[in-house]
């Protein structure tokens, strides 16, 4: 019987090293359903939680923060709009204390958005939706793919825009009302993704 020698058990652990590096992460839960730990509202919105959802139907409108930042993966939310919210969810966000289009990516959520190319499943500013999806008065889910290539939208397992490559390559993530109206948000998973 022969037994590999010590350059072959050296190659045989660093391609186990170096696969466990590179693959996926577990899927983490970003919202447990009963409170806002994890994230922080900025401005005066008073967001709360009510039947296992985030949610913001009166008083100011504002942003809810992740108090994490993230650089590659893929992210799952699901919300539910009526038809006067303006709503969005942002990545990459540099400063957690300056949200907008210009310092984060927003993949919006207005169907009835007055300029229609930012509408739901747009990257706004970057991306028009290829696809028109219409949102209010249901549930909906994003599964939103992260990486340093590519941010890939895909609405209700439909994709609807696609940016490549982005510049921005970390952030905060961020939930958004304005308008007036209510927008809930559910299920905010995260999985992280290797290098």
């Amino acid at each position: 019987m022969s037994y590999p020698n010590c350059h072959t058990l050296t190659l045989i652990l660093l391609i186990t090293l170096v696969g466990c590096a590179v693959s996926p992460q577990t899927e983490i839960s970003l919202f447990d359903g009963q409170s806002l730990s994890g994230w922080r509202s900025l401005d005066n919105a008073k967001w709360w939680v009510a039947d296992g959802s985030i949610v913001l139907q009166s008083g100011e409108d504002g942003y809810l923060v992740s108090d994490a930042a993230f650089e590659q993966y893929r992210l799952n939310v699901e919300f539910w709009v009526d038809r006067q919210v303006n709503s969005g969810i942002f990545v990459h966000c540099a400063d957690p204390a300056d949200i907008n289009p210009m310092t984060c990516y927003e993949i919006n959520i207005w169907d009835d958005h007055p300029r229609q190319e930012y509408r739901t499943g747009a990257i706004v500013t970057q991306v028009r939706p290829k696809v028109r999806l219409d949102t209010t008065g249901q549930w909906n889910r994003y599964d939103i793919l992260v990486t340093g290539k590519a941010i890939v939208i895909t609405l209700n397992d439909v994709e609807v825009s696609r940016l490549e490559p982005p510049e921005k390559q970390h952030g905060y993530l961020a939930l958004q009302r304005a308008n007036g109206g209510e927008v809930r948000f559910r299920h905010i998973s995260l999985q992280p993704l290797g290098p």
